[in-house]
C-alpha cells in the first residue's frame, strides 16, 4: 500500500523517540515514546508542527500504530497515559498477528470507502477526504467501512 502523505514524517518522528528508549520496551512504549518526544525540544518542536500540519488527532493515531508495527506488538487496554500530549493509550501486550497478502485487500477497502463517501456524503465533515487514508487503513485492519468511518471522523453512521 502506498503511504498516506503524512506517514513518512509522522514515522520519522515516533521511530527517533522510539530509538531512543532504553532496551528492552515494556507493554507502555506507546507511552514511553510520548514522554520521549515530550522530553526533547527538537523531538517536542517536530510533533508540534506535524500536528499543525496534519492534526493532533492523526499524529497521535497514526504514531502509536506505527510504533506497534515496528515493535510488533498489539494491544486492547486503553490505560491513562504519563504523557501531557495523549490522555490514555494502547497496551502493546500481544504479539502481533502474522502480517497477511493484501495484494486485492487494498483496492476492494478503497472501493468500499469510496462507495460508502458517495453513498453519505451529504452526512460527512470537510474534512472527510483528507482522512481517506486512515479510514482505509482501518478497513484493511478489518474494521466495517461504517465503523472505520465513524472512528476516524468521530461521527455515528448507519
Amino acid at each position: 500500500m502506498a503511504e498516506a502523505k503524512s506517514t513518512p514524517p509522522i514515522r520519522a518522528l515516533f521511530m527517533a523517540a522510539l530509538d531512543s528508549l532504553p532496551r528492552p520496551l515494556t507493554d507502555d512504549v506507546i507511552d514511553h515514546v510520548f514522554c520521549a518526544i515530550e522530553r526533547s525540544p527538537n523531538l517536542l518542536d517536530q510533533y508540534r508542527q506535524l500536528c499543525d500540519q496534519f492534526g493532533k488527532l492523526v499524529v497521535n493515531t497514526r504514531g502509536p500504530r506505527l510504533v506497534g508495527a515496528a515493535v510488533e506488538r498489539v494491544g486492547q487496554s486503553r490505560v491513562p497515559a504519563m504523557s501531557r500530549l495523549i490522555h490514555d493509550y494502547s497496551k502493546l501486550d500481544q504479539p502481533a498477528p502474522p502480517r497477511i497478502d493484501r495484494s486485492g485487500a487494498e483496492e476492494m477497502a478503497r472501493k468500499d470507502v469510496f462507495d460508502f463517501y458517495v453513498l453519505h456524503k451529504g452526512r460527512m465533515p470537510e474534512n472527510a477526504p483528507a482522512m481517506r487514508e486512515e479510514i482505509v487503513q482501518r478497513v484493511l485492519d478489518g474494521l466495517p467501512v461504517s465503523q472505520a468511518f465513524s472512528d476516524v471522523l468521530g461521527k455515528a453512521f448507519e
